[in-house]
């Protein structure tokens, strides 16, 4: 798993999920925005963990909230 993940696209992430017409994201669009985002990400279980690592980061620096 990286450590950080890329500023830039982890910024076109965020972007992505603001565009979403509804405040809750379903999960083929998250996959789908993370997906155009990160288009040269891992795949299986290292990609998984990619979208952990993003959605938190972004939720800890308050862009979005995660469903407890």
């Amino acid at each position: 798993m990286p450590e950080a993940l890329d500023p830039e696209r982890l910024r076109a992430f965020a972007t992505l999920l603001a565009e979403h017409p509804r405040q809750r994201v379903e999960q083929d669009a998250l996959w789908s925005a993370f997906a155009r985002a990160f288009p040269n990400r891992p795949q299986g279980a290292e990609e998984r963990r990619w979208i952990l690592l993003a959605l938190r980061t972004l939720e800890s620096e308050g862009v979005l909230r995660l469903p407890s």
